[in-house]
């Protein structure tokens, strides 16, 4: 059985086509828990409508904690022998579920990964690359990691991947409350961890971008602190492995595109909130990626540039190419 959980809040303009693309899944043996956090909108109500016509679904309302903590929630219900997290504003193909549960039960695999497919009712948001074009070999998660960074096809989000239960309570994994990109961190940690790790060719979720989104809206100071708290946890992470580790070079890896997020971000910023962020928020980011020691993909070590030199080059180049743009390593 395979245990969908989807946090929900403030979607009731999206939450009825992700519904039913999870409960006309070709694969029937499901428990769909949706976890209302605390939504002001009819979210919940919807939520309810559904788990009267399906009792595969069980609603648990809860006050407002944030999407992390809706996951934990969510997991800590769930009875199946795979986890599928799903955004509540993105939907699933027909056979997705089997696909991927069919992959996992042959490869013995910790996770299962595949691409997706984005798309915005707005023509003027720009979309991301989810999809993913290379064929991967059954591997650990730290090689898999290093490899799906190098070919540009790393992707951390929950609905891009099917987790062996088993495996989440073994390495006691859960996800850090009160931040956004919970999703980079999970994953960062569960890929450094997982022993097996395959791919679904044919598995397919699709990708709402939109202008609330977390990639399109616009960052704050609370969304620099979130990837320094992904770079600090990412570090302590690495002290369980010992020097040398493949697990070192794939969490490495992770700090550097965590710092270089937070950096891009920096540079979005208006000037007065950048003087509010702190100069030990963005030491902590410099202490971490200065112990990084491996370099994947044969590239040079970067330096950490000054933020205010960077946000002038960022914000210059950036009206130069008329477009957002993320700095890759």
């Amino acid at each position: 059985m395979i245990s969908v959980i989807i946090p929900v809040y403030n979607v009731e303009q999206y939450i009825r086509e992700c519904l039913d693309s999870v409960i006309s899944q070709s694969y029937r043996d499901l428990e769909i828990i949706l976890v209302d956090d605390g939504s002001p909108d009819h979210s919940g109500t919807i939520c309810e409508e559904y788990a009267s016509i399906d009792e595969r679904i069980t609603v648990i309302h809860k006050e407002n904690g944030g999407q992390s903590d809706a996951k934990n929630v969510g997991f800590l219900a769930a009875h199946g022998e795979y986890i599928y997290y799903l955004d509540s504003d993105d939907y699933i193909g027909k056979e997705t579920l089997e696909r991927a549960v069919t992959v996992a039960e042959k490869e013995k695999a910790d996770i299962v990964f595949f691409g997706g497919v984005a798309f915005s009712d707005d023509p003027d948001l720009q979309l991301p690359s989810v999809g993913i074009e290379h064929t991967y070999s059954v591997s650990s998660g730290a090689e898999t990691l290093i490899q799906r960074w190098c070919r540009k096809e790393w992707m951390p989000g929950g609905p891009g991947h099917l987790f062996a239960a088993s495996f989440i309570k073994r390495e006691e994994l859960s996800f850090y409350k009160g931040i956004v990109y919970e999703d980079h961190l999970f994953s960062s940690i569960a890929y450094a961890r997982a022993e097996r790790v395959a791919q679904c060719r044919e598995a397919v979720y699709y990708y709402r971008i939109h202008s609330d989104s977390t990639m399109t809206s616009k960052p704050k100071v609370y969304n620099l602190n979130c990837f320094r708290i992904c770079v600090q946890e990412i570090a302590e992470e690495k002290k369980h492995y010992p020097e040398g580790a493949k697990q070192i070079e794939a969490l490495d890896t992770m700090i550097r595109y965590s710092a270089y997020a937070y950096m891009n971000l920096y540079g979005e910023l208006d000037k007065v909130s950048r003087r509010s962020v702190s100069k030990e928020m963005t030491g902590a980011i410099r202490t971490e990626l200065a112990r990084v020691k491996t370099i994947p993909c044969g590239k040079q070590k970067i330096k950490y540039a000054f933020p205010g030199l960077w946000a002038f080059a960022y914000n210059t180049r950036k009206k130069i190419q008329g477009r957002r743009w993320l700095v890759r390593l």
